[in-house]
């Protein structure tokens, strides 16, 4: 696995590879139904199917119908709560009670959600299916 300080510069790595930008400005709306494509949680890659949904009145959903990791079985969930857009960064809290805080980079229409603050760095790559 990849440690802390490495796991934290990938997706800037990433971010400049891919040539994203910090989504900011006019295009700060993650309003919208997006299909759900990449998924890495502790440095590990995930295959992954499933939709985002973020409402205009701050509510999201991510609908997962699959989820599998290298040597596990698959999985699906959905988990939804409320979310606040802070500049270049989306706050989402679960209705279980959990907040986790996500920088979003963005690539024509897709994003980037990387944690922000945590021990373990959760990626989540977007794209944009209506707006």
């Amino acid at each position: 696995m990849l440690t802390a300080a490495r796991s934290a510069l990938a997706p800037l790595l990433l971010a400049a590879a891919l040539g994203c930008r910090p989504l900011d400005g006019p295009d700060l709306s993650l309003v919208g139904t997006w299909a759900v494509l990449g998924f890495v949680d502790h440095g590990v890659a995930a295959d992954v199917e499933g939709s985002a949904l973020f409402t205009a009145y701050g509510a999201y959903t991510f609908d997962i119908s699959r989820v599998e990791f290298p040597g596990e079985p698959p999985d699906a969930f959905v988990v939804s709560g409320t979310y606040q857009m802070s500049g270049d960064r989306v706050t989402l809290s679960g209705s279980s009670g959990g907040v986790v805080t996500y920088g979003l980079l963005a690539d024509g229409d897709r994003v980037i959600m990387t944690s922000v603050g945590r021990e373990s760095v959760t990626r989540i790559t977007l794209r944009a299916t209506s707006r």
